[in-house]
């Protein structure tokens, strides 16, 4: 979909989804549409220094969060509900729900994994800690501004246990009032795959998986985490299709508080088609809060063709004036800034052409 529209304007589009196979066809969308893109594809990395203003968490276990509950300035929407306090895990998340003691990482989503929780490295990480446990490295720290909150990990190292798996990790976590979260690698030293990298819901049904036991976070790698446009409303999210039916979706794309600007998201639509589970509907909108957007030039009556009444029009214009902007800005066809003559001839030219 590609759309132009002006502020304050609302388009509804629609997807017509076929069952031509021979078993009913089941689709789904996530209501929520979190999706993420890195530096690695499409975005610059960008870390964020806070190291000259910090409030350090303290730990009491390298396994359970800090007793300490953040509290921040705005109200933070996550997966339909807004928070405005976090607690900090040792193991590499941060969530809005209880503690989570679990060290060995899954995939998501997960009733094991911590719920309503953001996981930009879910591991086994042994950070400072009141219990002293052995081998323990480095501090996590925060900074609490009007827009956002920056979790950083300060070279938190790896539990090291039996096995041979070690490193020391620095990265953060940044939330946005907007509700877009920032994940920033910077110097990620040692085993780097044996962490789960994402988000996922209270009731752990809903998550957006980035990596599990991988080598995705590298040095210098941004990942930016970003839940589905206010813009966009989708209906309906999910249906079961007989073979031989269809189903209409509706895209309603509202531009109501919409600043003017460029706007991508790509809608996911997962079915139960094996050959194709997944199909992506790039959205495109360009919003213009240009006034008298979509007319021609010389198109005074907007009646889409140039005519002689639109050659009347414009001679009350120059003879009359008008207190509507958009006759001023139709009615100046050579962009002098005056309306005259000339414009009339502007006008006849385009009749004739």
């Amino acid at each position: 979909f590609e759309l132009t529209m002006s502020s304050d304007e609302i388009s509804n589009n629609n997807i017509t989804i076929y069952n031509t196979g021979q078993m009913d066809l089941e689709y789904l969308i996530d209501p929520y549409g979190y999706q993420s893109t890195n530096s690695d594809i499409n975005q610059n990395y960008n870390w964020v220094d806070i190291s000259s203003n910090y409030e350090t968490v303290i730990f009491s276990h390298n396994d359970y969060a800090s007793n300490d509950i953040i509290n921040f300035n705005f109200e933070f929407p996550f997966y339909g509900n807004s928070y405005s306090s976090l607690i900090v895990n040792p193991n590499g998340w941060v969530g809005f729900g209880d503690d989570n003691t679990e060290w060995y990482n899954t995939g998501l989503p997960s009733v094991d994994a911590p719920l309503n929780a953001i996981m930009p490295f879910w591991d086994d990480l042994n950070p400072n800690n009141s219990g002293n446990s052995s081998n323990m490295s480095g501090d996590v720290k925060y900074q609490i501004n009007n827009n956002n909150i920056i979790i950083w990990y300060d070279n938190v190292r790896h539990w090291v246990g039996s096995g041979d798996i070690d490193g020391t990790y620095d990265f953060q976590v940044v939330l946005w009032n907007s509700g877009n979260i920032d994940f920033n690698y910077r110097n990620m030293i040692g085993n780097i795959n044996s962490a789960t990298i994402g988000i996922q819901d209270a009731s752990g049904t809903n998550a957006l998986l980035i990596g599990v036991n991988n080598d995705f976070a590298h040095n210098e790698l941004a990942v930016n985490i970003h839940p589905k446009p206010i813009w966009l409303n989708v209906s309906s999210l999910s249906n079961s299709i007989i073979p031989g039916e269809s189903d209409n979706l509706n895209l309603e794309i509202n531009t109501l508080n919409i600043s003017a600007g460029n706007y991508n998201y790509t809608l996911e639509i997962e079915s139960n088609d094996f050959h194709n589970p997944l199909i992506e509907i790039p959205i495109n909108l360009i919003v213009n809060d240009l006034p008298c957007d979509g007319v021609s030039p010389g198109d005074l009556n907007y009646d889409g063709q140039f005519d002689v009444l639109d050659i009347i029009l414009a001679v009350n214009v120059i003879l009359y004036g008008s207190t509507d902007e958009c006759d001023a800005i139709l009615s100046d066809l050579n962009n002098d800034s005056e309306i005259n003559v000339l414009d009339i001839v502007s006008i006849i030219n385009l009749i004739l052409d």
